[in-house]
């Protein structure tokens, strides 16, 4: 067992191990982690995985990083899931994840989570909170960092001032004011970083504390490197507001040292090198607070001007101002890309993971968007500007060239802003790759021995669905990417183990091996299915799987499926048609018609046998020459209401589509048990709240049920002759 492998409080091992069969019950449950446990920010659930219900205990965190839970009565046989989650102390990143067992039985889902969406919970109030303040922040930095180090007083706006005589009356007043103007704005910037930067870390505590808690919130905020970085970025912009008007320089120190919180509450401080990632992302910040704030400083000031000023105005702030933020900003250029590329390597890993993982497409945004910056900083500072500045004083103006510079520095600044918008959301994902990576290498002998291994619980923007490809099982976790389709293929055994084997994607255009069993593919467009065979190229078994749902209505898809169980368990009769598909064998299906009466009569017919059930007796018929048999009385009398319980598997619920079936609106609902696994696809008939047809798909079976004469009058009587 390794245990330093990440800097996170992440999990290493268990006891009992994820996915055991334990012969008999265990007094208590322990997990280890790779760092140690806020201990009030850890909390543990265990789940009877049958019932949906939790089981009463207590839990403690021991030996700093062994968390402990102890149910209040001994655990009796059937399937467990351990769900836990923590808090970094190191970076305040949220951590959580489950773990599966059973007690006399195979336990029904084993997964380990290592981290969570990035937009989980409040992960999107948190980017744009994140993102007001690197905006706010990076023009007040710009402001003050330029101002210490382009003008000799370190006056605000100062720096912005063409040197020499121009008109600057046009331009909108006097030197005087445009500097005043300058730092009004500056100031102001600083007011509202401040203010952004208490808002973002009171919702971060609010979302590390799982609630509104003061005192959760003052642990996380009192409990490590995490919670006093952000304090460190809060009171340290707040004083340079204070002090800016009389002490410039003073106030770039502070604004120097809000930068090096917002390092060290980051992924930096979770870093192996730990020294040296936060000196890395300290440097990177503070160089792109240069060049970024600086270039939305000299668009503010004078793009309006030059548009209206004068050619002599243009002339002299081409020859003075822009060269002289020139030379600073190009340093701060190459310190950034320098620094980035470093903080690049510390947090992929491999230079696969740019496009492999989330984090990694986010990054690699990050990185063109720099480069198309600073091919537009190309544009109008080398290629342009000498060609305007050369021109012959008795020409005419070169209006297009004019205009050219002045549209190449004024988009500048709206990329910056874009660039800001994936630092933001960098900042939210709770592991870059490299550790995610990390983590799984030390969780090594608790992961090897879980097959049937993890499956991950969707995220926010991703669909669960499944589909039988023979006697394998075919899950696909799908999201859109833009315009187009990204996919995570799993293929699983009866056992719900993963197995390798050849797997196509039709219109696939690539496919990229991500562990055992698993594939990730990219398709062109936005299919309405998802086509995938198991068994080599063209041939093999095929599973059809839908790609398209309603995104952002998860909450009218829970309520259309409460509406739609409540029908159901109301109704006095009905009629079922099951058809089951074993997973063992891909042979002839069993179809059984069953008719249903409330509240506790039901009789059902199949291939080979028939039954009466009434309360606890029952009736059965095998060989019709020998006629009916009454069984011994049933333990829990059977009720109709009973066999409808879909919400207890909904995990995540998704609504397809909304289509029109002879004349009837017609809805349908993808459902996803992760722990177990299982699927449901519902097709429910919203004119009537009632569902029609029920597709179970879980690695050992494949179910079809079709509901019909809904109330219709219905007699069900024990058998003549029993």
């Amino acid at each position: 067992m390794t245990s330093s492998a990440a800097a996170h409080s992440s999990f290493l091992e268990s006891a009992p191990r994820p996915g055991a069969r334990l012969v008999a019950a265990p007094e208590k449950v322990d997990l280890l982690y790779t760092e140690p446990l806020n201990k009030r920010l850890t909390t543990v659930r265990l789940i009877d995985v049958r019932s949906g219900k939790p089981v009463l205990g207590a839990s403690s965190v021991t030996a700093g990083r062994r968390l402990a839970f102890r149910p209040q009565r001994r655990l009796q046989d059937g399937a467990y899931r351990l769900d836990w989650r923590s808090v970094s102390t190191i970076d305040g990143h949220i951590r959580e994840g489950s773990i599966g067992f059973g007690v006399g039985t195979e336990a029904l889902g084993s997964a380990i989570a290592l981290q969570q969406s990035p937009l989980a919970g409040a992960g999107p109030a948190r980017a744009l909170l994140r993102w007001g303040l690197y905006l706010s922040l990076f023009f007040f930095a710009g402001g003050l960092l330029n101002a210490v180090l382009l003008d000799r007083r370190g006056a605000l706006g100062a720096w912005l001032i063409p040197a020499g005589p121009s008109d600057l009356a046009r331009a909108g007043g006097a030197p005087e004011q445009v500097a005043a103007r300058a730092g009004d704005r500056t100031r102001r910037a600083g007011t509202l970083a401040a203010g952004m930067a208490l808002i973002a870390t009171l919702v971060e505590a609010v979302d590390a504390a799982g609630a509104f808690s003061v005192s959760r919130m003052v642990d996380f905020l009192l409990a490590g490197t995490a919670g006093y970085g952000r304090l460190l970025t809060v009171v340290a912009l707040s004083a340079a507001v204070v002090v800016v008007r009389r002490r410039v320089t003073v106030a770039a120190v502070l604004v120097a040292y809000a930068i090096l919180g917002i390092a060290l509450g980051g992924h930096a401080s979770a870093a192996d090198a730990r020294t040296l990632a936060v000196a890395t992302a300290w440097v990177h910040l503070l160089a792109g607070a240069v060049w970024v704030g600086g270039i939305a400083h000299l668009a503010w000031a004078w793009l309006p001007g030059l548009r209206r000023g004068s050619r002599e105005l243009r002339r002299a702030v081409m020859q003075t101002v822009l060269p002289r933020f020139g030379r600073v900003a190009l340093a701060a250029f190459l310190v950034v890309v320098a620094t980035g590329l470093g903080n690049a390597i510390i947090e992929l890993g491999a230079l696969s993971a740019l496009w492999d993982t989330a984090y990694g497409r986010v990054l690699a945004v990050k990185i063109a968007l720099v480069g198309v910056a600073a091919l537009l900083s190309y544009l109008h500072a080398i290629r342009l500007r000498p060609h305007l500045l050369l021109a012959r004083p008795g020409a005419g103006p070169d209006l297009r060239a004019e205009r050219a510079h002045r549209r190449a520095l004024g988009f500048e600044v709206p990329v910056g802003a874009v660039v800001l918008v994936a630092a933001a959301l960098l900042t939210v994902f709770p592991v870059p790759p490299r550790e995610a990576r990390e983590v799984l290498a030390a969780a090594t002998p608790a992961v090897a021995a879980c097959n049937p291994c993890p499956l991950p619980k969707p995220a926010a923007d991703e669909l669960a669905v499944a589909a039988p490809a023979g006697t394998l099982t075919v899950a696909a976790w799908i999201r859109r990417d833009g315009k187009d389709l990204g996919a995570v293929i799993r293929v699983l055994d009866r056992k719900r183990r993963l197995v390798d084997g050849p797997v196509t994607v039709e219109r696939a255009r690539r496919m990229v091996p991500c562990g055992r069993g698993c594939w990730r593919a990219s398709l062109e467009g936005l299919p309405r299915t998802i086509v995938v065979r198991v068994g080599g190229d063209g041939g093999g078994q095929r599973a059809e799987l839908p790609a398209r749902w309603a995104t952002g209505t998860d909450d009218r898809a829970r309520q259309i499926l409460g509406r739609a169980q409540r029908r159901m368990r109301a109704l006095d009769s009905y009629r079922q048609i099951e058809t089951v598909r074993s997973a063992v064998s891909a042979g002839r299906p069993a179809t059984t018609e069953q008719s249903f009466l409330a509240p506790d009569r039901t009789r059902y017919t199949g291939r080979t046998a028939a039954g009466v059930i009434i309360g606890p007796r029952t009736w059965f018929r095998g060989d019709p020459r020998l006629g009916w048999q009454e069984g011994m009385p049933a333990e829990v009398s059977f009720k109709v209401k009973d066999g409808f319980r879909w919400t207890v598997f909904a995990e995540t619920v998704r609504l397809l589509d909304v289509t029109e079936v002879r004349g009837r609106r017609v809805a349908r609902l993808a459902l996803l048990d992760w722990g177990y696994p299982l699927w449901y696809l519902l097709t429910v008939d919203l004119d009537s709240d009632k569902v029609v047809r029920a597709n179970l798909t879980t690695p050992e079976n494949r179910i079809e049920d079709r509901y019909l004469d809904f109330d219709a009058p219905l007699r069900i009587d024990p058998p003549i002759g029993s």
